[in-house]
């Protein structure tokens, strides 16, 4: 079991947290099958057309997979119901085949398919049909990860329901240069996400850090690291924003580069008296522009923040008229 808690909520956020390498489906199955009134009402009318021959090749018990969650999207269990509601069960055809890798350790991991294992365990289904390889008997577990996150982000990276941040993870599994790079960059500043860097301050806009970090006109690491520093003891609590964040660092680079600058006790303490009246990031960020996220938003901490007249709001190149 992944926990011993009967409520939908609790089973819900603990699925959606699961981290681990070697995870038994059948438990995550076993685990919202003991959810009060899931089997009794909820299932209650699900059906499936399956009847797969546990002699037949490539047809495997669901209780002999586990699955590698180090690259594996999130498990969203009201998003499965709501679909073998649409379905009204476990529909074969549709479904097809899961895909499984054999590791050396002669467990068998399914790579993409994990979902519909669930739900076909949910509508009272032993076994799946399946189409598997076998990882070289030499390679190592950090190896045969490597390669199931590749076929996985191949497989699910044009699909629309997959985020960014679902990609990212993969990416960085598998060793995608560029994703690393981002991942130091994140864990650089003390953030957190998708479970990357446990211990770290989960943060929102992925994708807007992303861009800002790698666009031609770029903001440097040290510069976001800053803006993480000073975002985080002004909001000790909050999940962090990532616009905020690309803001303040665009914000932080202006500022160096003006003529007459504020120093970083004086960005901090405007920041504090700020927040002490408007407790949320999103009171600060509101009215960004959608073409100029990060610039809109440095121009709105140097006026809302600094009040500037020194000249750094003129610098961010925006007009007042549309910041209003």
């Amino acid at each position: 079991m992944i926990t011993s808690n009967t409520q939908f909520s609790a089973v819900s956020g603990a699925l959606s947290d699961l981290k681990g390498e070697r995870i038994s489906i059948q438990d995550i199955i076993d685990t919202v099958l003991q959810i009060n009134n899931m089997k009794s009402k909820t299932l209650a009318k699900m059906k499936s057309n399956a009847c797969y021959n546990p002699s037949e090749v490539g047809v495997v018990p669901l209780k002999s997979l586990y699955v590698d969650m180090t690259y594996q999207r999130i498990i969203r269990l009201q998003k499965l119901i709501n679909k073998l509601r649409k379905l009204e069960g476990y529909d074969m055809y549709s479904a097809g085949v899961v895909d499984v890798a054999i590791r050396p350790s002669g467990d068998s991991y399914v790579w993409d398919g994990l979902r519909r294992c669930i739900m076909a365990g949910l509508c009272g289904l032993t076994h799946v049909k399946s189409s598997q390889f076998v990882h070289p008997m030499n390679a190592t577990n950090e190896n045969c990860q490597k390669q199931e996150a590749r076929y996985f982000k191949s497989r699910n990276a044009d699909q629309e329901s997959m985020k960014a941040e679902e990609i990212f993870k993969s990416e960085v599994v598998y060793g995608e240069p560029q994703s690393l790079k981002l991942l130091k960059l994140i864990k650089n500043c003390r953030l957190d996400i998708e479970g990357l860097n446990p211990g770290g301050r989960v943060f929102g806009g992925f994708v807007e850090v992303r861009d800002n970090y790698f666009k031609k006109d770029n903001i440097e690491e040290e510069y976001f690291i800053e803006s993480s520093n000073i975002i985080q003891e002004i909001y000790p609590k909050e999940v962090i924003s990532g616009y905020l964040l690309t803001g303040l660092a665009y914000l932080l680079i202006k500022n160096e580069n003006s003529d007459i600058s504020y120093s970083t006790e004086e960005l901090v303490e405007a920041l504090r008296n700020y927040a002490s009246i408007n407790q949320k990031q999103t009171d600060l960020i509101r009215g960004r522009l959608a073409g100029n996220a990060r610039g809109s938003i440095a121009y709105l901490i140097a006026r809302r923040v600094l009040r500037d007249n020194n000249g750094l709001i003129n610098s961010l190149g925006l007009d007042e008229e549309p910041m209003n």
